[in-house]
C-alpha cells in the first residue's frame, strides 16, 4: 500500500473526530474502532469494529482486530476508497486503531491511511515519520451537527433500545370493524389517509394516541404496497416523520411490527441514519413476508453505500403509482370514496375512528394531545 504523505496532519482532525458520533447516531465506546472511507474528498463507507458481547473482560483482541480489519479493507476496496481514517477509542484506542489499520494495510488499496485515537475529550494522530502520536487536540463540539438537530445516543445499545418493543407503550390493533372500514376505502383514499396522518402526527406539540398508532400501523401493513410506501414517503418528506414511525413501532402489537419495521428502516436509511441500526431492523423483517422485497432493497442499498438522497429517489420512482392514482381521481373531478365509518376531519369524532376522510377540511384529526 502506498502511504506517501500519511505523516502530514490531515486538515480538520478535531472536526472529523467530533463528527463521528453524529455520523453513527451514537457515541462509540472504549472498545470500538471506527473506520471512515473517503473517495477523494467525499465520505464513503463507514465501518465499526467492536468485540462481540461474549468477548469477556479482555475486550477487543489483536486477532479480532486483524480479522475485522481485513474484512473492512476488502469491502472498502470494492467501494473505491482512496483514504482510510481509523479512529480508536478509550485508553486502549491507540493500540486498537493500529491493529485494525495494520490489517487493512495488507488488504486495502487506499492511497492514504490516517490513524487517530480519541480519549477523554482529546484526539491524537499517529505521525509515521516520528513514529509517535501527536499532542492531543480538544475534540470539536460539532456545533453544526447539533444545530441541525443531531443528538447521538450515548451508546449503540441505547440507540437500538429506542427501537425495541416496549410493553409500557403498547397500543391495541384496530378492531375488526375499523379494519373493514379502512379496507373499504380505495387505494387512493388510503394513500391520502396515510400521508395526512403522518404529517399531522409530526406537527410540533402533537402527541399521538394509541388509536393514531393503530391507524398508522394498519396502513403500514396494508395489502397494497402503494399504501405502505405512502407512509414511508410521508415520513421521509415530513420533518419529524421518522420519529412518528419510531413512536408507533416500539408499542406495536406483533401483527403490525413487520410493516412498521420495514418503513422505519427505509425511512432511517433515507434520512442518513446509522446503517448499523438500519441493518439491524431489516434483520427483524420476515424474509418470506410481504415486506421482504423492501428489506432486500434496503440491504442492497447499504451494501452499495448508496447515498440517502439516491435511495429516496429510488423510492419515489418505485412509488410513482401513488401519485398517478391520486392524480387520476383529481383529473376526473371525483370526490374520494366515502365510508360512513370514517368521519370528516372537520368533525371532532372519537379517537377510535380513522384519522380523517381524504379531501375534507384542514382541521387536525381527533384524539390528538397538544
Amino acid at each position: 500500500m502506498n502511504d506517501e504523505g500519511s505523516s502530514e496532519p490531515i486538515r480538520g482532525v478535531a472536526a472529523l473526530a467530533g463528527a463521528v458520533p453524529h455520523l453513527l447516531s451514537y457515541r462509540p465506546d472504549d472498545q470500538s474502532v471506527v473506520v471512515l472511507g473517503l473517495r477523494g474528498n467525499q465520505l464513503g463507507p463507514i465501518a465499526v469494529a467492536r468485540p462481540p458481547r461474549d468477548a469477556g473482560p479482555a475486550g477487543l483482541t489483536a486477532q479480532m482486530a486483524a480479522e475485522m480489519g481485513d474484512q473492512i479493507g476488502e469491502v472498502f476496496d470494492q467501494h473505491g476508497v482512496t483514504t482510510t481514517i481509523t479512529v480508536g477509542y478509550g485508553p486502549d484506542g491507540p493500540g486498537h486503531a493500529h491493529w485494525v489499520a495494520d490489517a487493512m494495510d495488507h488488504s486495502a488499496a487506499a492511497d492514504r491511511m490516517v490513524i487517530l485515537a480519541v480519549d477523554r475529550g482529546q484526539v491524537f494522530q499517529w505521525d509515521d515519520r516520528a513514529a509517535a502520536w501527536t499532542a492531543g487536540q480538544p475534540l470539536d463540539p460539532a456545533v453544526e451537527w447539533v444545530v441541525r438537530g443531531s443528538a447521538p445516543a450515548d451508546s449503540y445499545q441505547d440507540l437500538t433500545a429506542g427501537f425495541q418493543p416496549q410493553a409500557a407503550r403498547a397500543w391495541p390493533p384496530l378492531s375488526a370493524e375499523q379494519q373493514r372500514e379502512l379496507t373499504a376505502l380505495s387505494v387512493a383514499d388510503q394513500v391520502g389517509v396515510a400521508r395526512d396522518l403522518v404529517r399531522r402526527l409530526a406537527e410540533p406539540g402533537v402527541t399521538p394516541g394509541p388509536a393514531d398508532h393503530a391507524w398508522l400501523g394498519a396502513l403500514a401493513n396494508a395489502n397494497n404496497v402503494i399504501v405502505r410506501d405512502s407512509v414511508l414517503r410521508a415520513a421521509v418528506t415530513t420533518p419529524g416523520g421518522t420519529g412518528v414511525l419510531q413512536s408507533a413501532l416500539v408499542g406495536a402489537p406483533y401483527g403490525y411490527r413487520d410493516g412498521l419495521t420495514a418503513v422505519t428502516a427505509a425511512a432511517l436509511y433515507s434520512t442518513g441514519r446509522s446503517s448499523e441500526l438500519v441493518l439491524g431492523l431489516t434483520g427483524r423483517i420476515d424474509p418470506a413476508g410481504p415486506n421482504a422485497a423492501l428489506a432486500q432493497l434496503i440491504r442492497a442499498a447499504t451494501s452499495a453505500n448508496l447515498e440517502p438522497y439516491m435511495f429516496r429517489q429510488a423510492i419515489e420512482q418505485a412509488n410513482h403509482d401513488a401519485d398517478r392514482i391520486l392524480g387520476y381521481h383529481a383529473k376526473r373531478g371525483e370526490q374520494p370514496q366515502t365510508n360512513p365509518g370514517i368521519p370528516n376531519r372537520a368533525v371532532r369524532a372519537p379517537e377510535n375512528r380513522p384519522p380523517h376522510k381524504p379531501g375534507a377540511g384542514r382541521e387536525p384529526g381527533p384524539g390528538v394531545g397538544r
